[in-house]
């Protein structure tokens, strides 16, 4: 079961989630992949609720979407006025602070999340588990039956597991990928280019389970384990928690730290390619809020991430470096005011070969 520590970063109120009416069809699902347990849970929304469509227009409910979102749960996401106008994408970073939040609530159980998206009124009124739920908007089913229908497919999704393959970030000409799902970037352009507190580095805080990818393909270096939270349990043994270092094939060390889990079957030594699934985003380690803390290292010196995220999200013409990057390699080289949050991560020093100059500043 999917269980985190509690998150500062979903601050929506389980009475706005979304009522769903069930739409049901046999179209495939055309969304951007999340890895593991989170990817299952998502796809079984979509198939219950819409049949794995995106494109479905609002119902008399005025719900619309893959995950049949109403317009006051959706509230504008992404700048759209309706889920269904929203990319695939930016339905799922909806869905995944949502999937989230009910989870953080209830202890990591799923069997809370139909009951938080059919009728979260029953978390407190357990008589309403046997009403149908706003009858006049299409609902048919009594909570309990949208329930045992909503995990009977969820443990028909569990079983046949998610397809390997398909855990694959986007990955740019240049060689480099995202870290975690562009959705994320496209909803909050900020997230790349905010600076990190006292040394280079990037924090990218989004929910507990987004899945992370490799920037850069290499071998694993090194690889962590320690599972729990500092300071929930008071003393620090890896401040890193869950996470890998990876010898890039740039000549670069890339570490990604304070993941809740590692991708099956990765070992110190193998070869990683970029985009590869890696891991997904926790809150283990030195950390205050779910979050993936990712470090660029070239001869053991820090280099600030944002430069290269930014050219990802916003490419600049080939060969030249945009007014935005400049403007980040002088903010990253002058923000060193110290602020709480996560600490530096010891790691050995990385195999050395000169950077790409279109995409890293000089520090």
């Amino acid at each position: 079961m999917l269980k985190s520590a509690v998150t500062v970063i979903c601050s929506l109120a389980v009475g706005l989630l979304a009522v769903p009416v069930i739409v049901g069809g046999d179209h495939p699902a055309t969304a951007g992949v999340f890895c593991g347990e989170l990817d299952t849970i998502l796809d079984t929304i979509r198939g219950l609720e819409s049949g794995g469509r995106y494109d479905v227009p609002p119902n008399r409910g005025n719900a619309s979407g893959a995950y049949q979102f109403i317009p006051s749960t959706w509230a504008n996401h992404g700048g759209y006025r309706h889920a269904y106008q929203a990319p695939p994408d930016v339905q799922d970073t909806k869905a995944i602070e949502m999937v989230q939040h009910i989870l953080d609530r209830h202890g990591g159980d799923v069997a809370a999340v139909p009951v938080g998206w059919y009728w979260p009124r029953a978390f407190d009124h357990p008589a309403e588990m046997d009403r149908v739920p706003m009858p006049a908007a299409g609902n048919t089913l009594t909570l309990r039956q949208y329930q045992q229908r909503w995990l009977a497919l969820y443990t028909e999704k569990s079983a046949a597991g998610a397809d390997p393959n398909q855990c694959a970030a986007h990955v740019d000409p240049s060689g480099y990928a995202l870290p975690i799902p562009k959705a994320f970037f496209d909803t909050d352009p900020t997230m790349a280019t905010q600076p990190h507190h006292d040394y280079p580095a990037s924090d990218l805080i989004v929910p507990t389970g987004t899945p992370i990818y490799a920037m850069r393909g290499g071998t694993i270096a090194r690889i962590t384990t320690w599972p729990h939270n500092c300071w929930e349990l008071g003393r620090c043994d890896e401040p890193c928690g869950i996470g890998l270092s990876i010898n890039g094939d740039d000549g670069q060390r890339w570490i990604y730290c304070h993941a809740t889990t590692l991708a099956p079957n990765l070992h110190l030594g193998d070869p990683v390619t970029t985009g590869q699934y890696i891991a997904q985003v926790g809150n283990t380690g030195r950390s205050g809020t779910p979050h993936l803390h990712l470090e660029i290292r070239l001869n053991g010196q820090r280099r600030p991430p944002q430069p290269l995220l930014a050219r990802l999200t916003e490419p600049a013409q080939p060969g030249l470096q945009s007014a935005r990057q400049a403007t980040l390699c002088q903010r990253n080289r002058e923000a060193r005011v110290p602020r709480t949050g996560p600490s530096p991560v010891p790691d050995a020093n990385p195999r050395s070969h000169m950077p790409r100059s279109d995409i890293h500043c000089s520090i």
